[in-house]
């Protein structure tokens, strides 16, 4: 898929409408919990979309995140 497909997929739906949307992304953060990541050390979500997964992390004190998503769309939202 391109950019543009994507760019367009978050134009066209609201997130929420999107069939990969988490209120909560309890199962990520349970994995990072699980995994001992530090608040002190990188996360890196890749396809971030427009997750709620930056927020909970900044929440809990995490500084060091990146994001990476193809669509320009999703990361101008997030």
């Amino acid at each position: 898929m391109t950019r543009e497909h994507w760019d367009a997929t978050y134009e066209a739906k609201a997130y929420e409408e999107t069939g990969w949307f988490e209120a909560e992304p309890t199962v990520s953060l349970e994995l990072i919990e699980e995994c001992r990541v530090a608040p002190s050390e990188a996360v890196v979500d890749v396809g971030c979309g427009e997750s709620f997964l930056v927020d909970r992390l900044l929440e809990r004190g995490f500084k060091s995140l990146v994001l990476a998503d193809i669509s320009q769309v999703a990361l101008d939202e997030v």
